[in-house]
């Protein structure tokens, strides 16, 4: 086996071989018994899974390595962009044909990008869980600083369970998973707020969840996440660092790995806080005219947007300048990898997830981006006038609104929602608008 060869090991489908599948083509995989590959079916809009009946190892180009690989259900994740003709046949010479591999229904992963529908069906899921419908909060002071024309309407996440929207997304992840995954636990790496949510998702459950944060995430979200029962690994800040950490973990426990954001279980449930506020606003005698969600991975957005578009609403993204990963890729057409920022909005630190990025494109009217200082003042203003605690991730949607030149020169006024995502600061630490200055 060639040094440049990458060993792939049997575990949760969506944690190596869906992964692995991608690379197929350039580069040497040795391949472990029960280990799976994936293979997208542009004709079937399907990705079928494939687990390995005999160790080898494959080299690029050679499709005759799926000679060693039976056809094993069909999982939910588009990881791939293997041809369809380049399956030739299983083991027992038998054509594999991926029109007819229907979803294994003991496996959790949905099957295709959320629709509308399908996140219609994650709220009535939900809806039996102990999942909080946030209220939707108005407030004339901060829509007198908004530009003329404009009735601000805030979705309070920061009052949901585990203080943020992260656990609509995770508790529906988590529901789809048959008993025998639960067993083993699940997995996840986030900078707080999923690790919350996962921990709380997975207790629900009576199911292990180990958790991997970065040292830098705040020590309230750390503290909770222990708190929650959940097992904490700490590893360096970056995305890779924390990926690369999970992974060695997951290895050494067999955990069902939840990404926090690229998953279209999470983007499914995340879309649900967005469903809530539309119905919630018409409730008001408030129809939303646009709406403004925050983006770091994406899921949130993905999900809102989705449900936004078709409902008709234009949505815009707001991201801070110190990460504006989806900013640049949405200028560009091309997704950006890598996001080295020290934001103070730290649940937005991370770069968007290669199904979002996808889907917000899609949806998305545009993404505008803002200050540090403009972040802290927006969250410094929701504390005061609206006596609510947010954290200054959930901060720059708002400040997209109040302060943001592009936004003003959109000329979008009406009934303007922004979702706040989370309430969870350390209130140990100096508040950030007394740390960030001019």
């Amino acid at each position: 086996m060639s040094t440049a060869s990458r060993v792939v090991n049997p575990g949760p489908r969506q944690a190596n071989g869906l992964e692995t599948a991608t690379m197929i083509w350039d580069k040497s995989h040795e391949w472990k018994l029960r280990s799976t590959c994936s293979v997208w079916s542009e004709k079937d809009r399907k990705v079928a899974v494939y687990e390995c009946i005999e160790e080898h190892t494959s080299a690029p180009g050679n499709a005759d390595a799926y000679l060693k690989f039976k056809a094993d259900g069909c999982c939910t994740m588009r990881c791939g962009t293997l041809s369809h003709s380049s399956v030739r046949q299983d083991r027992a010479g038998l054509p594999l044909d991926l029109s007819r591999i229907a979803r294994n229904p003991s496996h959790g992963m949905e099957s295709s990008i959320p629709t509308l529908e399908s996140i219609e069906n994650a709220a009535a899921v939900l809806s039996a869980s102990p999942i909080h419908r946030t209220p939707v909060l108005t407030s004339e002071s901060l829509s007198a600083l908004a530009p003329d024309g404009t009735t601000l309407l805030f979705k309070a996440e920061n009052l949901q369970k585990g203080g943020a929207f992260k656990i609509r997304g995770a508790t529906y992840a988590v529901s789809k998973l048959s008993p025998s995954e639960l067993a083993k636990g699940v997995i996840t790496h986030s900078s707080g707020n999923h690790a919350q949510a996962l921990a709380i998702a997975a207790k629900a459950k009576g199911a292990k969840a180990y958790i991997v944060m970065p040292e830098t995430s705040a020590v309230i979200k750390k503290n909770a996440t222990k708190g929650y029962g959940a097992e904490v690994i700490l590893s360096p800040p970056l995305a890779e660092d924390r990926e690369r950490v999970c992974e060695e973990v997951r290895q050494r426990t067999g955990a069902y790995f939840i990404p926090p954001y690229d998953h279209y279980d999470i983007i499914t449930g995340q879309g649900t806080a967005v469903l809530e506020m539309i119905t919630q606003a018409k409730e008001l005698g408030k129809p939303l005219d646009a709406l403004v969600v925050q983006v770091g991975g994406g899921g949130l957005l993905a999900g809102s947007s989705i449900v936004a578009k078709a409902h008709g609403i234009p949505i815009y993204a707001a991201e801070p300048e110190l990460a504006d990963d989806c900013f640049r890729g949405f200028e560009s057409g091309t997704r950006v990898e890598r996001v080295s920022t020290t934001t103070v909005a730290d649940g937005l630190r991370t770069p968007v997830g290669v199904r979002n990025f996808d889907i917000i494109r899609k949806n998305v009217e545009g993404v505008i981006t803002v200050s540090e200082r403009q972040i802290v003042m927006a969250q410094k203003l929701v504390w005061e006038r609206m006596k609510m605690v947010i954290e200054p991730s959930a901060a720059v949607g708002v400040a997209v609104v109040l302060f943001s030149e592009k936004w003003k020169s959109s000329g979008i006024t009406g009934n303007v929602g922004v979702l706040w995502s989370g309430g969870n600061v350390d209130l140990d630490a100096p508040m950030s608008w007394t740390v960030i200055k001019g």
